[in-house]
């Protein structure tokens, strides 16, 4: 992606990407929606990776990171009517970030605890058993 790929974060649907982990049965979800983009009032424009959390906030993906696994699962979607009902609600709002880490973590402790719940979605996704969505062909 180049530079001007990326932008300040919004509440459209046309500008998140939706990820199934495929750990719920039949690999429907949970789901993640995440969207790269710097916060609102953020006068360095830092671009960053963003999650959004079913309250219709979005929260730094590093911050995410950090948090106990059971904080974590909170912030998932574990429906497809959970994922649309959010993006309907917060659709023409004013967008909502939280663009900081934690209190008390470092860049680094960020960093670890990033790649830490990055192998642990990973191992999830390996242990699912995922149908094929319907008419896909297979």
């Amino acid at each position: 992606m180049k530079a001007s790929d990326f932008h300040k974060l919004t509440n459209s649907y046309h500008d998140v990407r939706l990820f199934n982990l495929r750990w719920a049965p039949g690999g429907k979800g949970p789901y993640i929606i995440r969207q790269l983009g710097y916060a609102p009032g953020d006068p360095a424009m830092d671009v960053k990776p963003f999650i959004l959390q079913p309250d219709g906030t979005w929260l730094l993906s590093y911050h995410l990171a950090c948090l106990p696994e059971h904080e974590q699962e909170k912030r998932l979607f574990h429906t497809m009517a959970e994922v649309v009902d959010v993006l309907d609600r917060i659709g023409s709002r004013k967008v909502r970030a939280i663009d900081t880490l934690p209190d008390g973590v470092s860049p680094e402790e960020a960093l670890q605890c990033y790649k830490n719940t990055t192998a642990r979605l990973i191992q999830h996704m390996h242990h699912a058993n995922p149908e094929p969505p319907p008419n896909a062909g297979f």
